[in-house]
């Protein structure tokens, strides 16, 4: 079981990495990732495939080329030290080539047993902004 603080500390750190939308924010992605890493996507009206490290980090390569500017605040984090899982809610804002974005995200985490690296990535979003600004692109 991780400590509370070492599990929120690399929560943090994903919403940061995140948040750098450059070749260093991708390498720090990057550098949170367990080699066993799945990422998955909801709502499933959105049919998207789960992703492992590698396919990951090409789809978080590529969507730097879709924003001009990104952010996405925590707003709220809850930590299960006993499975190893931080969920956190979001609110984002962006803008790019085809206007401005805006969406709400419900994100788990499930941690390795030292909480210093991820191993499961949850996505949970609202499908209607991602689908209609993603049909702009």
């Amino acid at each position: 079981m991780a400590p509370r603080e070492q599990m929120v500390r690399t929560a943090k750190q994903w919403i940061q990495a995140h948040n750098e939308r450059s070749a260093d924010g991708h390498s720090f992605v990057a550098s949170l990732t367990s080699t066993d890493f799945v990422a998955r996507t909801f709502s499933s009206s959105l049919q998207a495939p789960s992703k492992n490290r590698e396919e990951y980090l090409a789809f978080q390569a590529r969507s730097l080329t879709l924003f001009d500017t990104y952010r996405a605040t925590e707003t709220d984090m809850i930590v299960d030290e006993a499975q190893n899982k931080v969920v956190y809610y979001l609110n984002a804002e962006g803008t790019g080539l085809v206007g401005e974005y805006k969406n709400e995200y419900i994100h788990k985490l499930t941690l390795m047993e030292d909480g210093s690296l991820i191993r499961g990535f949850d996505a949970f979003m609202d499908s209607q902004p991602l689908v209609a600004w993603m049909k702009k692109t």
